[in-house]
């Protein structure tokens, strides 16, 4: 077998499936390291062991689902997730497509009507970001399985459930047309097109707009925290408070940009959730981003006439509020109206 042959017969999870826990997983992980490294305190330190205690599960599940796939063999199906296993072809009477709570998986059903589901391939059921190229490569790779099976049953197979499983569907499946795969070697015709209009250029560049908005806070809020001259804050809490002492204000300044670093963190993943449901067409997602970006203009306002933010902080504040702006707009330009208008058509 060639190289390319065991490409073509080996599948895995995809990237999105361990890539968004492990992403999670390793930036609470970062910020607890981060924590580490500042002067010790009781309410730092817990801090820094409860996001180690929340963040370590992301990563374990991702470096799991890394290696969860299938790989075809002549002989039989390798299923490799939590512990491998070998299917037999010969044992196989289907292989079907099914819904799951989040994903579209596919299932091999062996002679005792039991399947077998495969953690690859998968296409996630609410993400519309390529969704037109990973319906294809996900019906591609579903159909090389079921001739793959065809293809390697052997002639001693017999049909034993009396009428195999056909593919669910279901409202919002995907994918159409005939199942291929019990007991038929119908070839694949192709992909089949999606009944939806794609997302405009307007809306494509309001969520381009909202995702350089995040980046910017994101690295913002970091070099802020990172920058900040912690010396001269606790100077000058002790000389508004004499009661403190110098230890306890370096403990109170330190938790508090702690504090504010996870919440900036925390906010930027509720706006990008909002984004990515702002690209599957979904319209209280615009008026909740609009509402964000009434708030940033807001929050900014109130900063500068107080005085509150630094030179980089107001730097970032700024730039984040353009950008908001500026993709508010884009999201209320005559063709972003008429997509969000299809969708609640």
């Amino acid at each position: 077998m060639t190289d390319e042959d065991a490409a073509n017969t080996r599948f895995r999870s995809p990237a999105i499936a361990w890539g968004v826990p492990g992403a999670a997983g390793a930036t609470l992980l970062a910020v607890a390291w981060l924590l580490s490294t500042l002067p010790r305190s009781a309410s730092l330190s817990g801090l820094s062991w409860s996001l180690v205690v929340i963040g370590s599960p992301g990563v374990a599940e991702a470096l799991w689902l890394r290696t969860c796939g299938v790989d075809l063999l002549p002989e039989h199906a390798l299923v490799r997730c939590v512990r491998r296993r070998v299917v037999p072809w010969r044992d196989v009477q289907a292989v079907v497509r099914r819904p799951g709570k989040r994903w579209w998986l596919v299932q091999l059903v062996l002679d005792s009507g039991k399947p077998v589901t495969l953690r690859a391939p998968m296409l996630l059921i609410s993400m519309d970001f390529g969704r037109t190229r990973r319906v294809a490569a996900y019906e591609q790779d579903y159909h090389r399985i079921g001739q793959w099976w065809l293809a390697h049953r052997g002639p001693s197979w017999r049909e034993s459930l009396g009428g195999a499983p056909r593919d669910a569907t279901t409202e919002g499946d995907p994918m159409s047309g005939p199942t291929n795969y019990p007991g038929t070697s119908a070839p694949f015709a192709g992909a089949p097109a999606l009944q939806k209009l794609p997302a405009p250029a307007d809306v494509r560049n309001s969520v381009r707009l909202w995702f350089a908005s995040l980046a910017v806070g994101l690295v913002g809020g970091i070099l802020v925290f990172a920058t900040t001259d912690q010396a001269a804050a606790v100077q000058k809490a002790v000389n508004a408070t004499p009661s403190l002492t110098s230890a306890q204000a370096k403990s109170t300044i330190t938790v508090s940009l702690v504090s504010a670093l996870v919440g900036s963190i925390i906010g930027l993943g509720i706006q990008l959730f909002f984004v990515l449901k702002l690209k599957a067409g979904r319209n209280w997602a615009r008026i909740v981003l609009t509402v964000f970006v009434g708030m940033g203009v807001l929050r900014s306002l109130a900063a500068a006439a107080m005085g509150s933010s630094s030179g980089l902080g107001v730097v970032v504040q700024v730039v984040q509020v353009l950008l908001g702006v500026a993709a508010g707009v884009f999201m209320f330009r005559p063709a972003a109206n008429a997509y969000f208008g299809q969708k609640r058509a």
